[in-house]
């Protein structure tokens, strides 16, 4: 689990010796002890994982987890194996097949229900679809199975499936377009207690991808898997429903913000009841609870009318048996251990937060805005109070987010603002500062407003931007077999581009972009992982540059301060469990986003200490000092 010596004597190389130099046997005749294939360390730790039939892989990100999740399907001898990923990894995914000499008649893109199963005529007449809609005798459209047109013969069942598919998330739970079922699946809208308001169910897979995927696939791999932390979600309903045998994670933040985010991860991986976790039940939602039980940390907190308010906060209690629980079940590696850093050179990184004085405009906006917050707050507090609730989190989040957009880009909330804000030019002139320098630049914003107002800007000022954002497209061309996305990821890499402004969400997972040298944030994701995982796209062995220069940039005064002290202490008290770091945090001290409504009502108007996280932003200091 980490590169300290712990739990040595339960690795299977010490349990199983026989089997584990089977593997590292058959890895060899596959060429995979070749370093440019499979790094050393990922060789070793593969023969182990291809002993169990399940295995969640956690490396820290540009380890090498796609090449080692190939190199599994082609040492297992599987006849089909699925990739389930985010639409936005599928071309560094082929990138790799490609690179590691996998034939492209082992592998497939699955878009359509032809790529799982197709049907010829037996009369020699070619494929004919699974359904054709004609006219019955009395003149109503009908679905006619699996008939040819020409001879009306009953096709043959054609097993589509190759040897390596791959799938987006999105993809497995729709209808595929060439069923007679076309859409995505019928959600019915059920009341949610939380919200009060009417949201669909996260039902009703019947005729998706995942449905006619189910059993046929003996190894299923599934990419950025945190994404299955919500059991409830679709595509976490859609990965449940394929039931493989074997069974492979891959994640570099298996911990994304509270701690129980691992365990549908588990849950899925390993199982309920399983010899690894005996004491857990099979459902995810009562392995939930049994979990939060041993390891989750609730702080009391205390409602507006005074009744207490219990919270679960992110942080791990009892540290020591969630590592001990863990260390079979992950695979966990981290850039700094001995044996990584002796293959991989990475380059070094240095963090440069920085508080720009917010301008008197601005100030007085923002101040405006936060009264409205507060306002809304205070009453919204005693609406809930009257229930005897609190006021919804992801509520609260949601409100705050318009502050956060507010700081990073202030003619998207107030058109007539002629701006640029002094947070803007501080930006605009670190840009200009790296491009003089000979560096290129990922611009990282929250908001795809500021994105398109900082790439408006760059042009103008000749930085010649690539703008990449949910609206740049990823659907493949017929003839040119790439997407919008990846043309301009492109220009970036070989071509003149010089600065990418993204959206954190858009480019923050699976990228290598080593030409980068220079990574700035505008605004900071309220999960620490996004931000890791954000600049981790320059970190990669082929950077030229060393130190990376990583610039966190926020306005003085403003929920900037607040936001950036919650993602540092969520991400010490999810190291102190994952990557065993030591680390001292009161979860009192846990930054409460109730507690900073509350000061913006009894301080509200006031651009100051009371917006930031003062207390909590000093203790920040000592730690790092």
């Amino acid at each position: 689990m980490s590169w300290e010596p712990r739990y040595a004597e339960r690795s299977l190389r010490v349990t199983q010796p026989e089997l584990v130099a089977f593997w590292e046997a058959k890895l060899r005749a596959l060429g995979f002890d070749d370093p440019t294939k499979l790094h050393p360390f990922a060789f070793r730790d593969l023969a182990e994982d291809l002993v169990k039939d399940r295995t969640l892989v956690a490396y820290q990100m540009g380890l090498g987890k796609t090449a080692m999740a190939i190199a599994s399907i082609l040492a297992r001898g599987t006849k089909h194996a699925l990739v389930v990923l985010p639409n936005k990894l599928m071309a560094e995914w082929t990138r790799e097949l490609a690179r590691l000499g996998v034939p492209a008649a082992d592998w497939q893109i699955i878009e359509r229900r032809a790529d799982l199963s197709r049907y010829t005529c037996p009369a020699g007449h070619g494929e004919i679809p699974r359904f054709r809609r004609v006219e019955d005798t009395e003149g109503r459209l009908v679905d006619v199975e699996r008939r040819c047109e020409q001879c009306d013969a009953v096709g043959t069942h054609v097993d589509a499936l190759r040897r390596i598919n791959l799938i987006s998330f999105r993809t497995l739970w729709t209808i595929p377009k060439d069923s007679p079922h076309v859409g995505t699946p019928k959600r019915p809208a059920v009341l949610d207690q939380w919200k009060r308001t009417v949201k669909p169910e996260r039902t009703g897979l019947k005729h998706s991808f995942a449905w006619e995927l189910r059993r046929r696939c003996e190894y299923v791999i599934v990419d950025e898997a945190y994404a299955l932390a919500n059991p409830d979600s679709l595509q976490t309903r859609a990965v449940f429903m394929l039931k493989p045998r074997k069974r492979m994670l891959l994640t570099g933040t298996p911990v994304r913000g509270f701690p129980d985010n691992v365990i549908a991860l588990l849950n899925w991986c390993l199982g309920g009841g399983s010899d690894l976790f005996p004491d857990f039940d099979a459902t995810v939602e009562a392995s939930r609870n049994r979990f939060l039980a041993l390891f989750g940390t609730y702080v009391n907190k205390v409602r507006p009318d005074g009744s207490p308010s219990p919270r679960l906060v992110p942080k791990i209690r009892n540290p020591e048996r969630f590592q001990a629980m863990m260390a079979p079940a992950m695979r966990r590696r981290v850039n700094l251990e001995p044996e990584v850093a002796s293959v991989l050179k990475m380059p070094s990184f240095v963090i440069e937060p920085e508080q720009v004085p917010i301008d008197e405009n601005i100030a007085t906006l923002y101040a405006g805005f936060a009264a409205d917050f507060a306002t809304w707050y205070a009453e919204a507090s005693e609406e809930a109070a009257r229930d005897a609730s609190v006021v919804p989190h992801l509520t609260l989040l949601s409100k705050m987010n318009f502050l956060s957009r507010l700081s990073a880009c202030p003619q998207a909330i107030v058109p007539s603002y002629a701006g640029p804000s002094s947070k803007q030019q501080r930006i605009l002139s670190l840009i200009a500062d790296a491009h003089a320098r000979g560096r290129k630049v990922i611009l990282f914003t929250e908001h795809v407003e500021s994105a398109e107002w900082y790439a408006t800007h760059a042009k103008l000022a000749a930085l010649n931007p690539v703008l990449v954002t949910g609206s740049v497209s990823l659907t493949r061309g017929k003839k040119s077999g790439t997407s919008d996305r990846e043309r301009r990821l492109t220009r970036f890499r070989d071509g003149d581009a010089e600065l990418i402004v993204a959206t954190t969400a858009c480019v923050a997972e699976g990228l290598n972009l080593p030409e980068a040298s220079v990574v700035i944030f505008d605004s900071f994701p309220w999960v620490p992982s996004v931000q890791q995982q954000a600049w981790s796209r320059v970190l990669r062995p082929a950077q030229r540059y060393n130190p990376v220069e990583i610039r966190l940039v926020g306005a003085a005064g403003t929920i900037d301060d607040y936001i950036a002290a919650v993602c540092e202490l969520k991400r010490l008290a999810i190291g102190e469990g994952i990557d065993h770091e030591t680390v001292e945090i009161d979860a009192d001290e846990l930054p409460d986003p109730h507690l900073y409504a509350r000061a913006l009502v009894e301080e509200s108007g006031i651009v100051g200490a009371a917006y930031g996280a003062s207390a909590w932003l000093a203790r920040l200091k000592r730690q790092a000092a």
